[in-house]
């Protein structure tokens, strides 16, 4: 029986919408109602509205209009009048129907077997979407938590992130790229930061961008603290922030303000 309903004509015209329900359209369902006259097949679906109505149902949610565009061959069109119905309120349009047609007993029969099915089967299909959808938004949460701790990280560095999460405890210092070099005269290294490297490792400390490594120097100059800087001879003599220096220069150059340091 449920293998001959399956393979039904009324299975033929079944929609889906974007959500995944279901649902026939009038002019599609009307002639395998038996019926050739849209007003005698309307007369069907009034009488169904008024008996979802009756049940203190909203009425759009099982019979919604919708509007058919029929396009004559010499060119142009007419609007024509047409129905979203669900499952349910094709079985009462079924019930309503003309009872001496034997397409409106076939129909009876399918939708009846139809909604039965849907009692004892979409429940339990009802709860396994609700769990799946559970997980989906979970998943989206942890999605969304990672960006935010990969955005923070970029703006404002480890120390700031886990300061924030009342974790500084728990801070565990990231290696530094630095640079050796070595004196020509003694053989001796001295590990300094390069502009790069000094601008990089600023940005991840305090999510601050700094100009030039001039720039910060002079901020040191300023206060006095020639003592943090290297110079460093090539061609020229240069000077640079050697790494173990670093954490006392960020505090001279931008203060001890915790708004200048996370960027507020």
């Amino acid at each position: 029986m449920l293998a001959e309903i399956n393979a039904s004509p009324f299975d033929s015209i079944r929609h889906f919408d974007e959500s995944g329900n279901e649902y026939w359209v009038a002019r599609q369902l009307m002639p395998l109602l038996g019926y050739g006259a849209w007003h005698r097949f309307n007369n069907a679906i009034e009488r169904a509205r008024l008996s979802i109505s009756n049940t203190g149902v909203l009425t759009e949610d099982h019979i919604s209009p919708a509007v058919n565009l029929v396009k004559r061959a010499q060119g142009g069109g007419s609007s024509q009048l047409d129905y979203r119905l669900s499952r349910h309120a094709c079985y009462l349009v079924a019930m309503n129907g003309d009872p001496r047609k034997p397409e409106i007993a076939a129909a009876q029969a399918y939708f009846v077997a139809k909604t039965r099915q849907a009692e004892v089967v979409i429940p339990q299909q009802s709860e396994e979407l609700e769990h799946l959808k559970l997980i989906n938004e979970n998943l989206k949460l942890q999605i969304r938590r990672d960006e935010l701790q990969s955005s923070m990280l970029t703006l404002h560095g480890t120390a700031v992130v886990l300061a924030l999460k009342g974790c500084s405890d728990q801070l565990v210092k990231e290696e530094v790229l630095v640079t050796e070099v070595v004196k020509e005269k003694t053989g001796e290294t001295q590990r300094i930061l390069t502009a790069d490297q000094l601008k990089k490792e600023v940005k991840r400390r305090t999510g601050q961008n700094i100009p030039s490594l001039k720039w910060f120097i002079d901020k040191l100059r300023a206060n006095n603290r020639d003592d943090l800087l290297v110079p460093v001879t090539r061609h020229n003599t240069n000077e640079y922030i050697t790494p173990e220096a670093l954490d006392e220069a960020i505090a001279i150059v931008f203060g001890h303000n915790r708004q200048k340091l996370i960027g507020e």
